[in-house]
């Protein structure tokens, strides 16, 4: 059904100018299209102008309830609101199919200019309403089904599932996603509140993060045993710690002795933006200098104290919270999870305004609801606090002169690198499985080494890989390069 508003002083030439409330519902074997002249804005039924005889006869039933509106008081504007409301009720009570009577499917298709199908509609009655949109790319291949009101599911240009989103809004919001081979590899819940996010490998739970208004949980698992576990509050101060298999272990290979050795190794939480920045400072000899000087340990070996000139900060950081935190902060070196811890403890203060008012935006502690979990961040940051300085970045997509930039910072023999990877993949953007092997996975941070032509070469500190990466590549699933000189 078509709403058009005509202008009174039309003629045969002149073309109506439609109203901006319209619907359009399939009634029998044609289509009701309703114009009418209004000169004072109030609902008359002599407003209404008909297309044809056969027009007005199927309109009338669907018109009945405007008898409430026509007392002279009542404008076009309230009728048509609730004409919309009504003649889509209406129709569909009335194209009911009896329990007795076979249940014939509507659909429609819709085509690209080149006579393609994008989509199509089906509607069926049989078991309950379900009415489902199938949508195409160009090549033909399945894209996306919207079952409405339950939930999308996403496919991959090879026919394998992408994702499942609900949208029923009587039940808690779920979206999974799965690898090529119909693993669930990520799933979350959110409901009223609460939050639930867990991430899988090879179909084994690797880590669940639970969230509600007053604390949230992050859970480790090995072969399916829980071996980390952190608890934080509702401002994501962490309020207890458990690792009984690793600390120790990790210590007692490489006790603090003033030096983070290179390259360090990333640990359980999502640190990679400091991991990131201090390999690239191991690449370069006035970076080892700069971080000789970070970590200070005491005479008797108790523990480090750790500096930030940046944040004008130290920390005192003792040997067992050091290697009580090594697997969840970083591996192999224990002066690197001092520095780390030592950092979680500036993310986790009350800072004044005038603190915060000294500290560059990026900083999270601007973002009273995330600002106090060390798990994510940004190099900037890091470097900001160890050196006072502000790293230059991309802004929007990395370009040929971004690239150019970081290429002579390192060239100078005096600069730092890191590349952080897109956010988000979706069912036609992927990093490719092979590169995510190597580290290039979305929301990481990696140290660059070097910058050629040709490639970027990257360190990851999660698999300690380096990474010769194509620059098309680069350019593609890198979302942010970060440069800086140390001069």
């Amino acid at each position: 059904m078509h709403f058009n508003k005509v202008d009174p002083t039309i003629n045969e030439h002149t073309i109506p100018e439609k109203t901006e409330i319209k619907t359009f519902q399939q009634i029998s074997d044609g289509d009701i299209s309703i114009d009418f002249v209004d000169e004072n804005n109030i609902v008359e039924k002599s407003d209404i102008l008909y297309s044809s005889d056969k027009a007005k006869s199927l309109a009338q039933p669907y018109l009945k309830f405007l008898d409430k509106y026509t007392d002279g008081k009542h404008t076009w504007t309230q009728a048509l609101i609730d004409m919309v409301k009504n003649v889509i009720h209406l129709f569909n009570e009335s194209n009911k199919t009896p329990d007795n009577e076979e249940q014939k499917p509507k659909s429609t298709v819709a085509y690209t200019k080149d006579n393609k199908i994008a989509s199509t509609y089906l509607e069926r009655t049989d078991g309950g309403v379900e009415r489902t949109t199938y949508k195409y790319r160009s090549d033909g291949s399945l894209d996306t089904v919207n079952y409405e009101d339950d939930k999308v599911i996403d496919y991959r240009k090879d026919g394998t599932r992408f994702s499942l989103h609900t949208t029923n809004i009587d039940t808690p919001e779920v979206n999974i996603k799965y690898d090529t081979k119909g693993q669930m590899v990520h799933k979350t819940v959110a409901d009223m509140g609460n939050f639930q996010e867990i991430k899988l490998e090879n179909g084994q739970i690797i880590e669940v993060y639970s969230k509600n208004r007053t604390s949230a949980k992050r859970t480790i698992y090995n072969k399916g045993i829980p071996v980390l576990i952190t608890d934080y509050d509702k401002l994501g101060r962490i309020t207890n710690y458990s690792d009984k298999y690793f600390g120790e272990r990790l210590y007692n290979e490489s006790p603090i002795d003033g030096r983070i050795d290179a390259p360090i190794r990333q640990g359980t939480s999502g640190t990679c933006y400091i991991a990131g920045l201090v390999n690239s400072l191991t690449f370069i000899p006035k970076g080892r200098e700069l971080l000789d000087e970070v970590s200070k340990p005491s005479k008797n070996g108790d523990g480090t104290l750790i500096s930030f000139p940046g944040l004008n900060r130290r920390y005192y950081i003792e040997q067992p919270e050091i290697s009580h935190n090594m697997s969840r902060l970083g591996r192999r070196d224990a002066d690197y999870p001092a520095l780390v811890r030592a950092f979680e403890e500036f993310r986790q203060e009350d800072l004044t305004r005038e603190d915060l008012d000294n500290l560059p935006e990026y900083f999270f502690h601007r973002d009273k609801h995330y600002g106090r979990v060390v798990d994510s961040g940004y190099p900037t940051e890091i470097f900001y606090a160890l050196t006072g300085k502000e790293m230059n970045q991309s802004d929007g997509k990395i370009t040929n002169k971004d690239l150019l930039k970081a290429r002579q910072c390192l060239e100078s023999g005096n600069g730092v690198v890191n590349a952080g990877t897109i956010e988000k993949e979706t069912n036609n953007f992927e990093i490719p499985l092979d590169d995510k092997k190597l580290g290039v996975v979305p929301k990481h941070n990696l140290a660059v080494k070097k910058i050629s032509d040709r490639y970027v070469t990257l360190y990851d500190s999660v698999t300690e890989n380096i990474i010769q990466y194509p620059i098309e590549k680069f350019k593609k699933y890198f979302a942010t390069i970060f440069y800086a000189k140390l001069d």
